[in-house]
């Protein structure tokens, strides 16, 4: 009797030693939501990420002070917790007042400006890391959702070769639903894709950390600076603390499959902090189809984010998106759309002395979805996670009611 008495009063300690706090962040000047903006509380070591629409959901321990509010280009504030209440906290960002601003004009055509970024920032990547990571995963059949998946996930990485990393993988808690029942979803050809759960290799997700493959595809060989037209602008905070940013947007003479966005560098050491890259939309049409060993398919597009940030000196893997729609063809069979999304969020970086665990525990299915409903906390709430959007939420909503 004792025992249950004192499991009984664990659980009621820690299931009300918690507070829910939760908002939309706005750019103060438009009002315009912002996203991927990190919400942190250093006294507990959690933090949030604001999804697409500018909204959190952050559950802290009772004992936490202050939650720090911080977005590349914004002033980072910090707000006093007593100043959270139950409503939707509205958070508004002011854009970073810059010492300096201006054009950089460079010589260098684009090819080696990228060449050189992407080499910096590989040197300068530790590959024998543990990362603990918030990885998330829809999966969409001709524009229905038919996969979800989330969970914490612990990567083991070890160097492979200079751009690659052998990872070990341990999940920790996860969630996995089939939105759309297999009957239900419809198809072209005569064989259907609902026996797949993922379109990505679930071990390979920290991967564009290291590889920068959607830079080094489309713009660092000779051929780059001919297709593009790019400008560089630097900036320094009223703190001393400069940056770069490269535009990219593709000539519009050029008939190709090219991409636009921009890649934001520290200005010193030329290691990159943050890139956003996409399948131009003035140039999708030149997509092909392509033979694969076993079908065809088509790109119809894809977009890779990628953040990074500094920790105690040491330039660590932030945030990670990858947004892709391909059409696929089998011969008579397969005649389908396939799209979806992967977020992977690090919520805890180390390298030193780590140990890893006993192999049985390694997870070696290619899909987190495959490991199903094995959970025991709302972790998705509060270890560095990202809210769905009013779409997704609805859809896993109606799904769960």
């Amino acid at each position: 009797m004792r025992q249950i008495t004192l499991i009984l009063l664990l659980f009621f300690t820690f299931g009300y030693s918690q507070k829910t706090i939760k908002g939309k962040v706005l750019e103060a000047t438009t009002s315009e939501a912002l996203p991927f903006v990190n919400l942190f509380s250093s006294e507990s070591n959690q933090g949030v990420y604001t999804n697409l629409e500018g909204y959190f959901e952050f559950q802290i321990p009772n004992s936490v002070q202050s939650i720090t509010i911080s977005c590349l280009g914004y002033k980072t504030i910090v707000i006093p917790i007593e100043n959270f209440n139950e409503k939707e906290q509205i958070i508004r960002l002011e854009a970073e007042e810059y010492a300096l601003e201006e054009v950089v004009v460079v010589n260098k055509p684009l090819h080696e400006i990228m060449n050189n970024l992407v080499s910096n920032s590989k040197n300068q990547l530790d590959r024998d890391v543990k990362l603990d990571t918030y990885y998330r995963e829809f999966l969409k059949i001709n524009n229905q959702y038919s996969k979800f998946s989330d969970g914490l996930v612990t990567y083991y990485l070890q160097p492979k070769r200079k751009d690659k990393v052998k990872a070990n993988v341990v999940v920790n808690e996860s969630r996995a639903f089939e939105i759309t029942a297999a009957n239900d979803l419809e198809y072209e050809g005569k064989a259907d894709l609902a026996a797949m759960d993922t379109f990505f290799n679930f071990k390979d997700a920290t991967d564009n950390f290291f590889n920068f493959n959607m830079i080094e595809n489309f713009l660092t060989n000779a051929k780059s600076s001919k297709k593009y037209d790019f400008q560089i602008k630097t900036y320094q905070t009223q703190s001393g603390v400069s940056f770069e940013k490269i535009v990219i947007k593709p000539l519009p003479e050029v008939q190709e499959l090219l991409v636009e966005g921009y890649i934001i560098y520290d200005a010193a050491s030329k290691v990159i902090m943050e890139y956003d890259l996409q399948l131009a939309d003035t140039h999708k049409q030149y997509s092909e189809l392509r033979n694969m060993v076993l079908f065809k398919f088509k790109l119809n597009d894809l977009q890779v984010k990628v953040s990074f940030r500094m920790e105690n000196g040491k330039y660590i893997p932030n945030y990670n998106k990858t947004v892709f729609d391909l059409y696929m063809k089998f011969g008579k069979q397969i005649n389908d759309n396939l799209s979806g999304v992967c977020d992977l969020l690090v919520n805890n970086y180390s390298n030193t002395n780590v140990i890893l665990p006993a192999k049985e525990t390694f997870y070696t299915k290619r899909s987190l979805y495959e490991n199903g409903m094995k959970h025991h906390s709302n972790y998705w709430k509060s270890n560095l996670a990202m809210p769905l959007s009013a779409n997704e939420e609805a859809v896993l909503n109606q799904l769960m009611n």
